[in-house]
């Protein structure tokens, strides 16, 4: 009886470190596949922002600006791509 449940101790901790193990590795490939490195030879995209205030919101968009975020004192801030 007691050599049954030593067996199935350790077919539990081997089945534990088995699913961690595969959990693990399917984590890898799709981290590789699904977010894409970035590219040697390529840069990307850098921003630059901006807080300004609701006023000055539509002169911000004729400039390239996006807004991006307010915050709770109503400061409105804004990125657009570095030249």
């Amino acid at each position: 009886m007691l050599s049954d449940t030593v067996i199935s101790m350790a077919q539990k901790k081997l089945v534990v470190v088995l699913s961690l193990a595969v959990a693990f590795l399917v984590g890898c490939i799709v981290g590789q596949k699904v977010i894409s490195p970035v590219r040697a030879g390529t840069s990307p995209t850098r921003w630059e922002y901006m807080r300004g205030l609701d006023k000055d919101a539509n002169k911000a968009g004729t400039q390239g600006w996006e807004l991006v975020a307010i915050d709770h004192d109503y400061n409105w801030c804004f990125k657009r791509p570095l030249p």
